[in-house]
């Protein structure tokens, strides 16, 4: 019979006798996890109470217990002497590491990785991933065993409530269940390699293929108005946007062992080629001050109604699927059971488009592991004088490259399939469609955002609206009258631009003091009003003047505050007093005309 035993290691199914005694089983549980279960006592867990009761008596049977097939144990730590002095920690996996060496040599290294996987994934290792189909029928999603009435996580979509869902893609967790080694070999091999028994891990020929799964399963933007900003932003300018993403990844309840991708706020840089890294890489530890990370990257299409253009089955352009295979590249997916430690990529990519009827609304993608691999190896590359094709690499004398097939169906009901070799210069459009994941993108029913604000203007475009010290006060006396002083500032882009202005003016415990406010502290409340009180409101000037030129009382501009300005925006001194005298001395309003002015 089969018994689960639930460690902190996961759940593991386990074939015994029934004849065999509780000890057997607790020697295999330690040998698997490194866990000194002989020591430590068992729970069961039972069914439909979801209570557990002690299992004990080393000696004796498995079925003298009452333990049955599919029953669940629970190896309780919190009743056992802790960790036993004796208990090791498992070694780090010895992997097979596949690398180019200078001399050009594919080299197998065996090294121990230790790999720190997301924390969603830690969690999801843990579930069983079965679906009773007595469950499944009434759209519940409860984890239990494998019994002949049970649904195997590979095998969702072919039972409802999924199968109406035309998922496309199954979890990678579930499909992964199957494929516990994941290995990773190059498709191209520089020429001049010389040990020519190493080709053999070269991929020499790659047969395109539709990803059967996916990293996430949804993307979830956390309040209508978290898109609708950036939407509305790319409509009144019809101006190209460009945003990052930030979030967090979290159980997809609505599939088992999905993931989806929450997405709390969007930022968008000052400008996106070249990157800003230094800049981007502030936000970020902004916002890991509230739990997030970058979980993707949204962008509009050109002008805002193009998008007859467009594929409606496969919207995307060339140049975007190359970006997408770059942004995954740089946010790789950690994972144990690759031997390089990592195996695709939780990164989505959102696109703003119009639909038949004019209106502009979302559309989440991912790019296939194996699309992108061919991207960043160079196997495929964007043509310059046809912007909208791929070209495929041929070997010449600094790399050797593999061929590419794929599959054509054709016949009644496409069930016939012949396997074609790309031998053009260009990749064939029918191709594209292969490399393409779909990810939904929605916003809930019922939202219950991280930030509760919207109101402060964000920076979209060097010409588009940002926010200045005016706005500041604007939502500082409206939070002032509100009944709750901190849920009125809980706006991403207002916390961002007032962190990074108290930080430019060594004010950043009143910052970190504003940011512990708005995540729950009430008691600063009126510590922080009042700080913040004294820094914007006096500052706040009524000149409407927009003149450029330099007036006379601008050679009296405090050096402190044009230092300041000269930090927060690398101007040069002329510019920074400049700015100072056209924006009547606010330091705030100066910085906003220098980098309007870039």
């Amino acid at each position: 019979m089969i018994v689960r035993v639930q460690t902190a290691s996961g759940t593991k199914r386990y074939t015994v006798k029934a004849t065999d005694t509780l000890k057997s089983l607790k020697v295999q549980v330690q040998k698997d996890t490194a866990i000194d279960a002989e020591n430590m006592p068992l729970l069961e867990q039972l069914l439909p109470s979801m209570n557990t009761r002690p299992v004990t008596g080393d000696e004796a049977a498995l079925e003298s217990l009452g333990l049955k097939h599919g029953a669940l144990l629970i190896l309780d730590v919190s009743n056992s002497a802790q960790m036993s002095a004796t208990t090791t920690t498992k070694e780090p996996e010895t992997k097979k590491a596949v690398s180019i060496n200078e001399r050009g040599e594919i080299k197998e290294d065996k090294v121990k990785t230790v790999v720190e996987e997301d924390s969603i994934d830690v969690a999801l290792h843990k579930v069983d991933g079965w679906i009773s189909l007595k469950d499944a029928q009434e759209g519940l999603c409860v984890r239990e065993t494998k019994l002949d009435d049970f649904i195997a996580p590979w095998n969702i979509e072919k039972h409802e409530p999924w199968k109406s869902m035309n998922l496309g893609h199954i979890p990678f967790h579930s499909w992964s269940r199957q494929n516990k080694e994941l290995y990773w070999t190059p498709m191209r091999l520089p020429a001049n390699q010389k040990n020519k028994s190493s080709t053999k891990d070269l991929t020499r020929v790659v047969q395109i293929k539709s990803q059967p799964y996916r990293h996430i399963d949804s993307i979830i933007f956390e309040h209508f108005e978290v898109a609708n900003n950036f939407i509305q932003a790319w409509v009144r300018t019809g101006v190209q946007q460009y945003g990052v993403l930030y979030g967090k990844y979290v159980e997809e309840e609505k599939i088992p062992l999905g993931i989806k991708a929450v997405v709390s706020a969007i930022y968008t840089p000052s400008n996106w080629n070249p990157f800003p890294t230094e800049e981007v890489a502030k936000v970020d530890e902004f916002a890991a001050k509230f739990g997030l990370v970058q979980v993707g990257w949204i962008w509009s299409q050109l002008g805002a109604s193009h998008s007859k253009n467009r594929d409606k089955d496969q919207p995307l352009r060339v140049n975007e699927l190359y970006h997408m295979a770059r942004y995954q590249e740089n946010h790789p997916n950690p994972w144990k059971a690759s031997n390089t430690g990592k195996w695709g990529s939780k990164f989505v990519s959102v696109i703003a488009l119009d639909n038949e009827e004019g209106q502009p609304h979302l559309r989440g993608f991912q790019l296939s592991n194996q699309g992108a691999q061919l991207i960043n190896e160079n196997v495929i590359k964007v043509s310059q004088k046809k912007p909208n094709k791929f070209i495929v690499a041929r070997s010449n004398e600094r790399w050797i490259y593999p061929s590419i097939e794929y599959f054509q169906t054709t016949g009644e009901e496409s069930q016939r399939r012949t396997s074609l070799k790309v031998a053009e210069r260009y990749l064939e459009d029918d191709v594209l469609p292969y490399f393409i994941v779909t990810c939904p993108a929605t916003t809930p029913v019922t939202p219950d955002p991280l930030f509760t604000s919207f109101s402060f203007p964000a920076t979209y475009t060097k010409s588009a609206e940002h926010g200045t010290e005016a706005d500041v006060v604007s939502q500082l006396k409206a939070a002032s009258s509100s009944a709750d002083f901190f849920a009125s500032l809980n706006d991403f882009h207002f916390l961002l631009w007032v962190s990074k202005f108290l930080e430019n003016i060594d004010q950043g415990s009143l910052a970190e003091k504003l940011i512990r406010g708005v995540k729950g502290e009430t008691a600063l409340e009126e510590e922080v009003k009042e700080g913040l009180k004294a820094i914007f409101a006096p500052k706040v000037t009524t000149t409407t003047s927009t003149s450029t030129t330099p007036s006379a009382s601008s050679a009296s501009a405090p050096s402190g505050d044009v230092q300041t300005v000269m930090d927060f925006t690398g101007c040069t001194h002329h510019m920074a007093t400049e700015a100072l005298s056209v924006c009547g001395g606010s330091v705030a309003d100066a910085v906003n005309y220098v980098l309007s002015a870039y």
